[in-house]
């Protein structure tokens, strides 16, 4: 349900994109008085592509997010998939874009990295206590 959701955000996008005169281009560049007309493929290429990579995208998350409820190390991966692409999508951005977005974009990437780096390491603490405990509990048995 929340694939679909996803869905429903990248439309509301480019509607938006498209209500605020993205996909317009002009009928004669020779004669600019002649007016506008809409990009239909443009923008519907882009809002299909996107729609279906949100749906597909959306149900591989759901189901990375269900294993990852499965206690132990077989789960860690899979809670460790949304701080790790934040990790590393703040550090690509920081690189590429916070130079030319000035100082509280450059702020925010940095505080989206400092918390993923966070979460990662509060989640590789827990699994080693979690082992920790098993361990103590299968040797009193």
């Amino acid at each position: 349900m929340a694939a679909f959701a996803l869905a429903a955000a990248v439309v509301a996008y480019y509607v938006t994109k498209l209500a605020q005169g993205e996909y317009r281009e002009w009928v004669n560049l020779d004669d600019p008085s002649q007016g506008t007309h809409i990009y239909w493929a443009g923008f519907l290429s882009k809002t299909l592509f996107w729609g279906t990579a949100a749906v597909v995208l959306g149900l591989l998350l759901g189901l990375a997010g269900n294993l990852g409820r499965k206690a132990g190390p077989r789960g860690l991966p899979f809670r460790l998939l949304i701080p790790l692409t934040a990790l590393a999508e703040s550090s690509m951005r920081l690189h590429a874009e916070a130079s030319s977005q000035g100082v509280v974009a450059a702020t925010t990437w940095n505080t989206v990295r400092l918390v993923a780096a966070a979460v990662v390491i509060a989640l590789g603490v827990r699994e080693i206590r979690a082992r920790s405990n098993r361990a103590i509990r299968s040797a009193r048995h």
